[in-house]
């Protein structure tokens, strides 16, 4: 199930694989690539008469949980209405990339340098302002120095830090009840476990292409060292014979045959300023280049899901063999998954892309099956040679160490850590003790009569006598008794009617079903046995034992639909005598739980503990009163504090005693607490909080930032800031009646700079303006003080006051005081104007 959430990151719609009654995705894709973290999701909707579409819109989001139950946030970037020849109705196609890239994108890096760092402060530098924080940082070590210039995008800048620490990153988001709380950023050397998967032609390989590159190759090399006084790079000169290069002749006669000269390179090595050295790792970087390279492209199967291949587990990152016996040669080749392709639709479209490719050398498959044999024709030697017993031990010791060397060939040859004539020499050698082993063990098998032989192996034995005894192995590890009979090998079955009670001092025993043993020493192949009685049982060296005094001890045991339980006495308070408590524990039913009780003061405590699939729960309580308990769940509530009486107690220093949480949620500081702080990553106070009046602050709230809230900014530089540059109003509440504000003076801008469409106003349009304007005398409403100015008449639908246009603000409800100034001074002029034609008239 994927969520679609609307741009203010609320759900909206759940989107599900198969639904009979609600909306369904389908061709889904979610690509993570290791080389550029690009991270994107694309899927298809269909189309119908509801209303869902809307939601399948450019800036909404996507959150799903990937294989790892990470919760991946995307932002959709390009949805799309489509019709084609794959579905007979419209469809959406939508495509979303991680919303980091769209995040850090966005952001801006001011240069700066750090030396000597290790990663954690210069991504905290980086994503700050980015709305995404470091959360799990792996130790990948120190470099000497990170540069940021050219007021580059955090994207850039972190694929820059990524580079500099040799490193990889994943952003996830984490949710609560359905919202998202956190983003979260973790670091590590390199995502992806070695599982040791095998991705083989028939279980996971699609189709795989192999290419020889010839281009690449290289017959001499240049290699150039750290920049000397002279301002010229170190060279190999001096201790070369004059040359200035190592060459290959060899490879130059093999890859360069009819060429002039070699096929030169140069590299160089700033940290190197020892001629030698330089020649020495010359050397070394030409042996990477002096033969041709296989490039493999493999198409990969994701069977993880598929019943039967669970541990074919396989993330962005996973190590992997690739194993192709068709191809010949054959492809042995250790490689890194570097992109993913999940579907959750339909996980069998799942692939992955894997690069970083290196081969391993391979015995071939014929010497690898002749080893198995040899191991298993020991394996039956040393299984006879224990059967027979008494004169055998020769025989066995011998199958032993022919066991032993052929289980090492077969080591030697799956590792590709020897050549396949090394392989075949040991398998040899292996082969040849095995067999000596053999007919030492059956030279050793005539039995006590000495006319009977017993016969150990899957094969039926060859010219047998009347009473010869045959031990057929079954898969491997069961034995199988017959006996030869009237010229047929019959089973040999012992049952409890016809044994009753076995006495032994020492036995080996293939099938065994009886009512009572009583053995010093027993080795029974396969048994089903009623009553045991014996001095200590100990299976498989130790592993699992049980000693005379009833004492068990079990190295790997699995507790399968039953449980487990135990009574204990622990001290719990300290003193003379000290106060203990005393109570089981028991793991059962997926889970670990422990109760005790103690008492103190008269009173009776109980205490809990529960650990179990969902998290883990510790809680104490008084009598019948509410516990007080701490709950860490990661699949509900995460980590919860209850304290029903007095609260959560943050223990502090001598100097700043800690903090309280009361049983009300209210955060209350103690008697010694000063300031509280809240510091960035760099340790410097970001919002300070004086909590006594022994500060010299004390009453106000302190930070050297900005103050942001929605579109408006209180800065720290005596400003106040609309981000949106929309009006500032203040108002008794938000949105309500406007109040009165008193300041020493008032300055209004009129620069020039700041204007256009500058024009003249007639004189005589400016006077009649101001005449026509309503000027009454009025209070508001609540006060006495009264005021003169024109009435903006928001009331009556025919207004009864007159007053002009351009006197009003922008939004129509308040007054242009500059603009009235404006047209009061027009008015003068035109004013002084009539005077002073007046006065020239009567003079």
């Amino acid at each position: 199930m994927i969520l679609i959430l609307d741009q203010e990151k609320n759900v909206v719609r759940s989107v599900s694989v198969e639904s009979p009654q609600g909306m369904v995705f389908y061709n889904d894709t979610h690509t993570e690539k290791v080389v550029d973290f690009d991270s994107t999701f694309e899927f298809d909707v269909p189309i119908d008469d509801s209303d869902d579409s809307k939601y399948f819109q450019a800036g909404n989001y996507v959150l799903l949980q990937d294989l790892d139950d990470d919760s991946i946030l995307f932002k959709m970037t390009e949805p799309q209405d489509v019709r084609d020849d794959s579905s007979s109705t419209p469809y959406k196609h939508i495509f979303a990339e991680n919303v980091f890239i769209y995040d850090l994108n966005n952001v801006i890096v001011r240069d700066r340098t750090f030396t000597d760092t290790t990663i954690e402060p210069v991504l905290n530098y980086i994503l700050a302002g980015s709305g995404w924080a470091v959360d799990d940082v792996e130790n990948v070590g120190l470099v000497d120095g990170v540069e940021f210039s050219g007021y580059t995008t955090a994207q850039e800048a972190l694929h820059q830090v990524c580079e500099a620490f040799d490193c990889e990153v994943k952003f996830y988001v984490k949710t609560y009840q359905g919202r998202i709380v956190d983003y979260r950023c973790k670091v590590a050397a390199e995502f992806g476990e070695n599982e040791g998967v095998r991705i083989e032609n028939g279980t996971g390989i699609k189709g795989i292409t192999r290419k020889q590159v010839i281009t690449d190759v290289k017959t001499a090399l240049i290699p150039l060292g750290a920049t000397q006084d002279d301002g010229n790079p170190l060279t190999i000169s001096s201790v070369n014979n004059g040359l200035d290069y190592v060459f290959d002749d060899d490879a130059n006669d093999l890859y360069n045959p009819s060429g002039n000269g070699y096929l030169m390179t140069v590299a160089t090595n700033e940290k190197i300023t020892n001629a030698n050295a330089l020649k020495d790792w010359g050397k070394a970087e030409l042996k990477k280049i002096n033969s041709p390279k296989y490039q493999y492209e493999v198409d990969v199967l994701m069977l993880e899901q598929v019943y039967g291949f669970e541990a074919h587990r396989i993330r962005k990152g996973s190590h992997v063999r690739v194993v192709d016996h068709e191809m010949n040669p054959p492809v042995t080749v250790d490689a890194r998954v570097i992109e993913l392709n999940i579907s959750y639709s339909d996980m069998a479209k799942s692939t992955c892309v894997i690069g970083d490719f290196i081969e391993v050398n391979s015995a071939t498959p014929a010497i690898i099956n002749q080893l198995r044999q040899n191991q298993q024709v020991a394996t039956d030697a040393k299984k006879t040679a224990v059967i027979a017993g008494g004169d055998a031990a020769e025989a066995s010791q011998k199958a032993d160490a022919a066991s032993q060397d052929a289980t090492d060939a077969k080591q030697k040859a799956d590792n590709a850590k020897q050549s396949a004539d090394q392989a075949q020499e040991t398998a040899n050698q292996a082969n040849n003790a095995a067999n000596q082993a053999n007919t030492a063990a059956q030279n050793a098998l005539t039995s006590a009569n000495g006319k009977n032989k017993n016969y150990y192996g899957i094969m039926v034995p060859v010219d047998p006598q009347e009473g010869d005894r045959w031990f057929k192995s079954v898969n491997g590890e069961e034995v199988q008794t017959f006996i030869y009979s009237s010229e047929s090998w019959t089973p040999i079955k012992l049952s409890p009617e016809n044994l009753g009670t076995i006495y032994a001092e020492d036995g080996v025993i293939g099938s065994l079903d009886a009512g009572k043993i009583i053995a010093a020493s027993l080795a029974v192949i396969s048994a089903n046995l009623g009553d045991v009685t014996a001095g200590s049982i100990n299976f498989g060296n130790g592993t699992f034992k049980v000693d005379t005094e009833g004492n068990l001890t079990a190295k790997n045991a699995n507790l399968t639909n039953g449980t487990f339980s135990t009574d204990y006495t622990i001290p719990v308070i300290g003193g003379n005598p000290p106060i203990y408590a005393t109570g089981s524990m028991g793991v059962g039913s997926g889970g670990i739980n422990a109760t005790d009780t103690f008492t103190q003061g008269g009173k009776n405590y109980t205490r809990e503990i529960a650990l179990d699939g969902n998290g883990l729960i510790i809680s104490i309580r008084e009598g019948n009163n509410p516990a007080t308990s701490i709950t860490l769940d990661a699949v509900n509530s995460g980590l919860y504090f209850s304290s029903k009486a007095s609260g959560i107690s943050f223990a502090g220093s001598g100097t700043s005693n800690g903090t309280n949480i009361d049983t009300y949620g209210n955060v209350v500081a103690q008697s010694n607490a000063l300031t509280w702080n809240v510091r960035d990553a760099d340790g410097t106070s970001a919002l300070t909080v004086p909590m006594s009046s022994r500060h010299a602050q004390y009453g106000y709230i302190l930070t050297p930032r900005h103050i942001k809230a929605g579109n408006m900014v209180l800065s720290k530089d005596h400003s106040i800031s609309s981000l949106d540059g929309q009006t500032i109003y203040f108002n008794s509440t938000p949105g309500g009646a406007r109040v009165d504000i008193a300041c020493k003076s008032l300055s209004q801008s009129s620069l020039l700079s700041m204007k256009e469409n500058l024009t003249t106003i007639d004189l005589d349009e400016a006077l009649q303006a101001i005449l026509d304007t309503d000027i009454r005398q009025y209070n508001f409403k609540g006060e006495k003080n009264t005021h003169t100015t024109f009435i903006i008449d928001d009331v009556n639908e025919e207004k009864e006051y007159h007053v002009d246009p351009h006197f009003l603000s922008e939004t129509g409800d308040g007054r242009d005081d500059g603009s009235i100034i404006g047209y009061l001074m027009l008015s003068i002029k035109k004013l002084k104007q009539e005077i002073d034609e007046l006065k020239a008239k009567i003079e």
